[in-house]
């Protein structure tokens, strides 16, 4: 036991789990107040947290990419149940990995696809797909933005004794 690390225990959390449970809780009562789909604003914050606000950043800009192009189909009025819709989901998703590839990004690609098909591909129950994805589009933003400053204020370590 002597070669242990001082933090090996399997019942040691990192300062990252901290981090990303306060994201999730501060997601939870934002989001609730704020009328919309928690399920969203965790799931950003989940994904966003990094061990490093610049990870956080860089993941959570990808996020919002899907949410710019969500933007352009809504504004577009096209309708779920057009075929057209489902050949710009399609086109959509082919431009998002060349995107992604050709900015040397390519750990983010499917996460990048993830995200915009979990907004275009869910179903709407009795919002229009406006309402749903101005919702969608300010949950995932409360995620990332929330990450981003728990991952800036909060430290990257735990703290030593010698440190708190």
């Amino acid at each position: 036991m002597a070669n242990q690390e001082p933090n090996s225990s399997p019942f040691h959390m990192g300062m990252r789990i901290y981090k990303t449970g306060l994201a999730a809780f501060i997601c939870l009562i934002f989001s609730k107040g704020l009328g919309g789909y928690p399920f969203f604003a965790v799931i950003a914050a989940l994904i966003c947290m990094k061990p490093t606000f610049e990870d956080s950043l860089k993941v959570g800009l990808h996020r919002v990419l899907g949410m710019v192009l969500l933007a352009v189909v809504t504004a577009a009025g096209i309708q779920q149940k057009d075929l057209l819709y489902d050949a710009l989901v399609a086109l959509v998703i082919m431009l998002l990995i060349k995107l992604i590839v050709s900015l040397n990004r390519s750990p983010s690609t499917v996460i990048t696809c993830v995200t915009f098909c979990s907004i275009l591909l869910m179903p709407l129950g009795q919002l229009s797909i406006v309402q749903y994805s101005l919702m969608r589009i300010l949950d995932t933003l409360l995620g990332v933005f929330v990450t981003l400053i728990i991952n800036e204020v909060l430290p990257k370590h735990r703290l030593s004794a010698q440190e708190a």
